[in-house]
């Protein structure tokens, strides 16, 4: 679109106090459900880490065993 056709809009309102708490209490749920869903990924990621060491420990002691017993 050109720009001498496109239209500079602003809003002639201005935001009421019910307004803003509304704005401001979405904004703060929406930061608490991100810091949850990112602690949450963490977690799982820790945890499938910690799996994985374990299994390639339990992997390794029986490799040794295996070796040791032929």
């Amino acid at each position: 679109m050109p720009k001498r056709l496109a239209l500079c809009c602003k809003a002639n309102i201005t935001p009421d106090e019910e307004f803003k708490t509304e704005v401001h209490s979405i904004k703060r749920e929406a930061k608490r459900k991100l810091v949850g869903a990112l602690t949450k990924f963490h977690y799982r990621h820790v945890e499938r880490s910690n799996d994985r060491l374990r299994r390639a420990k339990s992997g390794k002691s029986r490799s040794k065993r295996d070796t040791h017993e032929a």
